[in-house]
Order: structure tokens, then C-alpha cells, then sequence
């Protein structure tokens, strides 16, 4: 998935500093706040994104799971 973020440097730069761990996993909810969530579905991190990344990171999650 951060192949496909390359281009928008904003949201790649949120991800990366965002905390997270190999259990976990990311949540993108429908009024563009992203979750960072433990093994335990605990979040341990969150991130209000703009609606350009909203809809970037929505397309590439999209198109990552048709693929």
C-alpha cells in the first residue's frame, strides 16, 4: 500500500508517524479518521486526515482489496 501513497507525501508522512504495531491494523472510518488499533482493539494511535487524503487513502484501499 505505501507504493501506491508515493505520490501523496502528506499522507505518507501521516502513516509513517503514526503508531502501530505487526498485530494491529489501521481503520479508516467515514469522517476520514484513521485508527491505529493493537492486537487487543485498543487504538493506540489516530489521525484526522484531510479529504484529499481521505479520498486518496480510500481509493488505494479500494483498489487494494479488488486486486
Amino acid at each position: 500500500m505505501k507504493s501506491h501513497l508515493a505520490a501523496t507525501s502528506t499522507l505518507s508522512t501521516i502513516i509513517n508517524n503514526m503508531k502501530g504495531n505487526d498485530d494491529g491494523f489501521f481503520h479508516l472510518d467515514n469522517t476520514g479518521i484513521l485508527r491505529s488499533f493493537n492486537r487487543h482493539n485498543e487504538v493506540i494511535d489516530y489521525q484526522k486526515l484531510s479529504k484529499e487524503d481521505f479520498n486518496t487513502l480510500s481509493d488505494v484501499w479500494v483498489g487494494h482489496c479488488i486486486e
